[in-house]
């Protein structure tokens, strides 16, 4: 986009994304195009509008608001490229096995088997090691769709050592932040940037996180804009375990062990609206119908007739 055809509100928008004056910001366009960024606003074609969702919603006793504005880079369309996308999150200190699911659950969920097609669901991570790199992975192996969310300018690498990655996602992906170029990354930003990964989605898979997890603080943000939140259980003895066997136990998440099972979360989510995918609303759900079941084909049972008991099956004792 030439200097020219930038626009009074996209300018006022720069600055205030970016923190600098009116007039300072002409030079932060020179450094967004010299990046090879675009910066989107409200009202633009891109712009997802599922990013509304976030407008006064309070999470740990504080208001957030969607951006002012989101910088891009990648071949595909943000607004486009995140309907029925699904966000999966999770521990940067993976296991073999978590990544293992990320990776496998990403390929199913991203890839077409007609591949003549676009892919079926947009992954969306946040770029880190561990289940962000796998789910990101999985997605691109059959040339489906991932979009990256930075805590950072999107001209800063980070991190380092997913350089390879990052590159391979702004080339076939899309890389998304809310930072201007040049700003590198801090601890609140990390935390900033999940409540996008969350409101760019329309579910959020927790695979693998410890107890204090920013994968938890990503299903939080899902919860509080009414997204679905699931969860991948994993081993007993891991701790990457705690925080899915908590949200699961505590009925904030629904359990998932398929790719189907994410898709059908999702769906009857939509369709039922927030609760029905707990495992409370599941299992109460899945208990009356069995009682209804029984109860129109259990016999009547006449109360004067005497009851017999059934015999005892005898078994048979082992020689000793």
């Amino acid at each position: 986009m030439p200097i020219n055809d930038w626009t009074n509100d996209r300018l006022a928008r720069l600055g205030e994304a970016s923190g600098v004056p009116f007039g300072v910001a002409k030079e932060l366009i020179q450094r967004t195009e010299d990046a090879g960024l675009r910066f989107i606003i409200p009202g633009d074609q891109e712009w997802p509008a599922k990013l509304d969702d976030l407008a006064g919603v309070r999470l740990n006793g504080e208001t957030t608001q969607p951006p002012v504005g989101l910088w891009v880079t990648g071949p595909g369309n943000l607004a486009e490229w995140t309907s029925g996308a699904i966000a999966m999150v999770g521990s940067r200190a993976a296991t073999r096995y978590g990544e293992s699911v990320a990776m496998d659950f990403a390929i199913d969920l991203a890839s077409n088997p007609n591949h003549n097609l676009p892919s079926t669901h947009t992954i969306i991570s946040g770029g880190a090691f561990g289940i962000d790199a796998a789910s990101h992975r999985g997605a691109l192996q059959n040339g489906g769709r991932t979009i990256a969310v930075a805590a950072c300018g999107l001209d800063i690498i980070y991190p380092p050592g997913n350089a390879g990655l990052l590159k391979l996602i702004g080339e076939k992906g899309l890389m998304v932040s809310e930072y201007p170029p040049g700003m590198q990354p801090q601890s609140p930003q990390f935390l900033e940037r999940n409540r996008l990964i969350a409101a760019l989605s329309d579910g959020v898979v927790v695979v693998e996180a410890a107890l204090r997890s920013g994968a938890r603080n990503a299903a939080s943000w899902a919860e509080v804009i009414g997204r679905p939140v699931m969860a991948v259980p994993g081993p007993v003895t891991s701790a990457m375990s705690v925080t899915p066997h908590r949200l699961i136990q505590d009925g904030r998440a629904s359990l998932v062990s398929t790719p189907a099972d994410v898709e059908a979360t999702i769906a009857a989510f939509k369709q039922h609206g927030r609760g029905w995918d707990t495992p409370a609303a599941s299992l109460a759900t899945q208990a009356n119908a069995q009682a209804t079941m029984q109860a129109a084909t259990t016999p009547s049972v006449n109360p004067a007739a005497p009851v017999v008991a059934p015999p005892i099956a005898q078994t048979p004792r082992l020689g000793l």
